[in-house]
């Protein structure tokens, strides 16, 4: 079996970290709240720079025993790396605290020190992107499809100029949201031949979580690039659709989906299915609710083939 992978070098493999924090998100969910917390620091002593949702993770997971001071350390943290704080207001019974308080008092100046570290000439070019990106989105007319057809050209360039394309360091959690919004909606064909090379060789070292690529290349494998509009398979299982309820898309290599998961930092499929209530069909169920959206016929190729995963 093979995954993605280039020969741009990065500093420091965040798989490790990858691992831990996917089972401290498990310990947490099992409500094993203080083995959780311990995971989660030795998690962040691995690497030099952490997501800002893992703090936030290790922030609601803190508050669920009651320890609004280490809450309030681990908000700061992702406040400090580009988290809403809007998502910090979020965490349960943290609101109620004085250490929220405390933050509240501080979070103009986390936000400025953030503004200052990242990089504006990213931000601003990932906010005109997903301008152009949302003008006519539900239209779909020749106009935005032009627009689309810009935003590639400028990932193209940004990639053939820099090596990679700005990730969490650069643009914080809000610019990331923004490019994967963004990296859904250009030519299907480039994101599976090109653009996943780089963005899952980035996501190992740590410029995206591992949920970014694989999200937008189950959506690629999902709408196949011959075939605009029909259905195919996705890969890494972390594609859903929700009609009322999260409903995982048909994916290939069932027999070694958490293989590939793992390599990419992924949790096991099946917690991932628990952790989030997700519906799981059969092909045949699948295709009996969804008649006309599942391609029978096989997909354009077996996903592309670089690099033995081992090797990763």
């Amino acid at each position: 079996m093979y995954l993605f992978f280039t020969g741009h070098a990065f500093s420091q493999s965040y798989l490790p970290y990858y691992h831990l924090v996917n089972e401290a998100r498990w310990q947490s969910f099992k409500k094993n709240h203080a083995v959780a917390d311990s995971l989660y620091q030795a998690a962040f002593l691995l690497v030099d720079y952490i997501q800002p949702e893992h703090s936030l993770d290790a922030a609601t997971n803190a508050m669920a025993f009651e320890n609004a001071k280490s809450c309030y350390e681990y908000s700061l943290q992702s406040l400090l790396n580009g988290m809403h704080w809007e998502e910090i207001k979020k965490i349960d019974k943290f609101p109620l605290t004085e250490w929220f308080l405390k933050l509240q008092l501080q979070k103009d100046s986390i936000e400025s020190v953030f503004l200052e570290r990242s990089d504006k000439y990213w931000r601003e070019i990932v906010d005109s992107m997903i301008v152009r990106d949302q003008f006519d989105r539900a239209g779909g007319g020749d106009q935005q499809k032009k627009y689309d057809s810009i935003n590639l050209c400028i990932i193209k360039e940004q990639i053939k100029k820099h090596g990679k394309m700005p990730g969490l360091r650069e643009i914080g959690y809000d610019g990331v949201d923004k490019l994967n919004v963004i990296f859904r909606h250009i030519d299907q064909r480039y994101r599976l031949d090109s653009l996943a090379h780089v963005i899952i060789q980035q996501s190992l070292y740590g410029d995206f979580s591992p949920e970014i690529p694989a999200i937008f290349i189950d959506h690629a494998c999902w709408f196949d690039a011959d075939l605009p509009y029909y259905f195919t398979r996705a890969v890494f299982g972390q594609l859903m659709l929700s009609r009322g309820e999260s409903i995982l898309v048909p994916f290939r290599n069932r027999d070694c989906v958490d293989k590939i998961r793992y390599e990419l930092g992924l949790m096991p499929l099946e917690r991932m299915i628990e952790m989030n209530d997700i519906k799981v069909y059969t092909d045949e169920e699948f295709e009996e609710r969804f008649k006309g959206l599942f391609m029978t016929t096989p997909p354009r190729r077996p996903f592309i083939i670089n690099c033995d995963i081992s090797e990763l």
